[in-house]
């Protein structure tokens, strides 16, 4: 996925600021577009930009490999350990009903692991700088 921003420094590391369009879909004018915050990105392919060129940029490789494993398999993974785990204390505690509990602790440990991915991700950092795709 590639999302717009404008480069607004370029003092030791390219700074841009997302353009966000959302609201703007049927508008090719950039004029109208609202700035967000500033962040970090590379020029992998030394581009050359200055301050207030549009550019389009992405998540590099590594971190869109790393974003979809985190996202996508880790609750998956955990839901079926989880699974495992339940079935096995249900059968040594012999607990009626083993499938509702095994549902419920499976559906509970999804929304658990992915509340804590949430979570971190609102402290981490990112783990590779987005780059710069192309320039408009």
């Amino acid at each position: 996925m590639e999302d717009k921003a404008v480069v607004v420094a370029l003092d030791n590391e390219i700074l841009v600021s997302p353009l966000l369009t959302g609201a703007c879909i049927n508008c090719e004018r950039s004029s109208c577009a609202k700035k967000g915050r500033p962040f970090p990105v590379s020029n992998p392919q030394n581009f050359s930009i200055s301050v207030g060129s549009i550019v389009n940029i992405r998540a590099s490789k590594k971190s869109q490999i790393a974003q979809g494993f985190v996202a996508l398999f880790l609750p998956i993974i955990f839901g079926i350990l989880i699974f495992f785990l339940s079935s096995f204390l249900c059968a040594k505690f012999s607990f009626p009903k083993p499938q509702l509990i095994q549902f419920l602790s499976t559906l509970l440990g999804i929304v658990l692991v992915s509340v804590l991915i949430y979570l971190l991700n609102l402290k981490k950092s990112r783990f590779h700088k987005s780059e710069i795709c192309s320039v408009d």
